[in-house]
């Protein structure tokens, strides 16, 4: 479906803020189920068919995305909402749920910024919007030392190496 979307080339710019709010709801939990394809080893072959299956249901969100920078926006705000510590114990974050795990959600939401920041018509947007991922990283490092979210030694290191690589891809400084 969104395939044809894009492809009859519908344009959110024409949606109005409602409807952008409500479609960033559902592409956040879309985009999140999607990744939740993507293996959890780092060094996984991306021609493997669960990366197939990410970069064939996210391809048309991303361009979605670089069309329409409030799209983008209310996605990456509802990330940051999704790994808020403040939320963490809550089934449901206003009126939109997510079946999968923590972990699951946190890795998504980092594969989800590594795969856009690696797109080169994902840069300008994603620059524009630099605040509010760094909100998602600073969430990501608040969780890593939360006693909420973590309870193993092996969680708090995953969640490190996240907060790294996020750091590092961004060009946030770790200020720890």
């Amino acid at each position: 479906m969104l395939k044809l979307i894009i492809t009859l080339d519908i344009r959110t710019s024409k949606l109005s803020d409602e409807s952008v709010s409500a479609l960033s709801k559902w592409l956040t939990g879309y985009i999140i189920d999607a990744a939740s394809y993507i293996p959890e080893e780092t060094d996984v072959d991306v021609q493997s068919d669960p990366f197939r299956i990410f970069k064939y249901y996210i391809r048309p969100c991303i361009m979605w995305f670089y069309r329409n920078s409030d799209l983008l926006f209310h996605v990456l705000e509802l990330f940051a909402l999704i790994l808020n510590e403040d939320k963490f114990s809550a089934q449901s974050h206003s009126d939109f749920t997510y079946s999968l795990e923590f972990p699951t959600k946190i890795r998504a939401v980092s594969s989800i910024l590594i795969f856009m920041h690696n797109e080169e018509r994902c840069h300008e947007s994603l620059s524009q919007n630099n605040a509010v991922i760094k909100l998602i990283v600073d969430n990501i490092g608040h969780l890593r030392d939360s006693t909420i979210s973590c309870t193993t030694l092996e969680e708090k290191h995953k969640l490190q190496i996240i907060y790294d690589r996020l750091n590092r891809r961004f060009g946030f400084p770790v200020l720890e």
